[in-house]
């Protein structure tokens, strides 16, 4: 299925079929990965979840939540039912925005407001 583009005349894709390949395991009621889950289902369904050995690459324009979605994920699979150790690296953020990020996606706060409680050094 295709969506357009509000005054753009571009197309996209509405959504890509999920992968079908011996690491995904499924049943008559939902799709189940054997990979560690990412934390949104559609996601998971799509990539089967994530598996030693692969590299997942997250791309789009500038200012579109690349960051912010990335760090959900690692939260989600740091924090998660299964929790497992991860490491996360960007190139366009330092450590402390981070964790700044992160404290307010988990605790649900205002990253603005959370920013003037946090002393500058």
């Amino acid at each position: 299925m295709e969506k357009e583009y509000k005054n753009s005349g571009k197309k996209a894709f509405g959504s890509i079929p999920p992968r079908n390949d011996e690491a995904e395991v499924t049943d008559k009621r939902e799709a189940r990965s054997i990979g560690i889950s990412s934390g949104f289902r559609s996601l998971d369904r799509h990539i089967g979840g994530f598996k030693p050995g692969e590299l997942i690459i997250i791309a789009a324009k500038p200012s579109v939540g690349k960051t912010s979605f990335a760090l959900s994920i690692a939260a989600n699979m740091a924090f998660g039912e299964n929790p497992v150790p991860i490491g996360f690296f960007s190139i366009g953020m330092r450590g402390p925005s981070l964790i700044e990020r992160i404290l307010a996606s988990r605790g649900r706060i205002n990253l603005l407001k959370l920013k003037k409680l946090i002393p500058k050094q």
